[in-house]
């Protein structure tokens, strides 16, 4: 054998305790000498085909992690750029995270576009500088199993242009840039509804992993049937690992290596050991702590006669439950929301609440309310069909609006798809 099995088990460089050891001290550090940092992973709302873009994705999940500002002594990049077009400010940095912790916490297929990695494209949000910065390239192999693993991410960004996206994380001091950056008429000024007054609901509150409230921001009005409310699904549930720690031949501690996730119940820790009479035992005495759908601690049985261990299995968390709710009326208003089913594994979420149209009351023009007492203000009362404005853009109909692929003069939109986007749109030329 070429490396040394007593130190590296010949299995590469250290062994497996050494490389958590390793991995431990640094998560320690980023915790000691990092700032706190949410990470905001994009969703994609109406990703545009041609140029691979979406100006309308939205941010709706947030995490609060550890980060390592790598450039202690300022930003890197070109910094302030004057030109004819005015100021342009490019300011670049890398944060370094680590890799367990950022699989733990935001690691799966419902909250990313690509799972496995952080995405470029995705939002960090610093409170101490109030700045966001968007990920340009996430290095994963750096500093280069240095003893065997690849522990942490190196995150290249810079500041981030805000483009009219939509945040709704549930931290005021993130979301707030919605409110003031924002060129969105059709979200601050007025909107059309149709029928209108229907009740407005703020972001669910999670405690622990379950849904127990949802904020009633306006009752809406002229409601005949409640309306139905629908919960997004939460994050897919993760089984709890842990490791049995023995010194001679008996058990001290249990180590847990992944807290799991979306436990509903106390899960059951099951030891399988070789006793020293050479017959394999079992053992399932030990008792789990969980906190907030999460394995914490685990007790340590009197256990004297292992000679080693086979395996430490923890119970399955079973499937994630979706929440569910109900709205009740008062005199055709939405006065309170019922937790019908408050779920499990929303550990770390903001759920998405959505209520159904107020199709019982009559169109109109409904104006932004900012009344202190919530009461709905608007005008134009009338008995009339009213269109239904949507949130977001369509491709389909931005094409056909602008004459995709013609050449035609009725066109209210010149684009780079016609024959001749520059001369005559009947093919006149120049």
């Amino acid at each position: 054998m070429a490396v040394n099995h007593y130190f590296s088990g010949g299995n590469g460089i250290g062994n497996d305790n050494e490389k958590r050891l390793h991995e431990d001290l640094i998560i320690e550090g980023l915790k000691i000498y990092g700032h706190d940092c949410y990470y905001l992973p994009r969703t994609l709302v109406n990703r545009d085909l041609i140029l691979g873009e979406d100006s309308l994705s939205k941010f709706d999940d947030s995490y609060l992690l550890e980060m390592y500002m790598e450039t202690t002594e300022g930003f890197a990049g070109e910094q302030e750029i004057i030109s004819k077009f005015g100021l342009e400010i490019r300011e670049d940095t890398t944060f370094m995270i680590s890799k367990r912790r950022w699989q733990d916490q935001v690691d799966s297929a419902h909250t990313l576009i690509v799972d496995g990695r952080p995405n470029e494209g995705d939002i960090i949000y610093m409170p101490l500088m109030n700045s966001f910065f968007e990920i340009q390239f996430v290095q994963d192999q750096e500093p280069f199993f240095q003893l065997g693993n690849l522990p942490v991410y190196k995150l290249k960004v810079t500041r981030w242009e805000y483009s009219n996206e939509r945040l709704d994380t549930g931290i005021d001091e993130i979301d707030s840039a919605e409110t003031q950056y924002s060129l969105d008429q059709g979200l601050y000024q007025s909107s059309l509804e149709s029928g209108t007054f229907g009740a407005v609901l703020g972001s669910p509150v999670v405690t622990g992993d379950v849904v127990t409230s949802i904020p009633i921001v306006s009752g809406g009005e002229g409601y005949v049937t409640a309306p139905t409310l629908t919960i997004s699904a939460p994050s897919a549930t993760i089984n709890a690992t842990a490791s049995a720690n023995v010194t001679g031949n008996t058990l001290t501690s249990f180590g847990i290596d992944n807290a799991g996730r979306g436990y509903s119940s106390v899960p059951t820790l099951t030891l399988t050991y070789v006793a020293t009479d050479s017959t394999t035992k079992t053992n399932d005495t030990a008792t789990v702590t969980l906190t907030n759908g999460q394995v914490t601690a685990i007790s340590t049985p009197t256990i004297t006669d292992i000679l080693s261990v086979t395996s430490v299995v923890i119970s399955s968390p079973g499937s994630a439950v979706t929440a569910s709710a109900t709205a009740n009326l008062t005199n055709g208003v939405v006065t309170s929301i019922s937790i019908t089913v408050d779920g499990s594994s929303y550990l770390g979420l903001s759920p998405t609440v959505t209520i159904s149209a107020n199709t019982d009351a009559t169109g109109s023009l409904l104006l932004e309310n900012d009344s202190a007492d919530g009461e709905v203000q608007y005008f134009i009362n009338e008995d009339f069909a009213v269109q239904t404005q949507s949130g977001y853009a369509n491709n389909i109909d931005l094409d056909n609006e602008a004459g995709f692929d013609t050449a035609s003069t009725l066109d209210d939109i010149l684009d780079f798809t016609e024959r001749n986007p520059f001369g005559d749109p009947d093919g006149g030329g120049f």
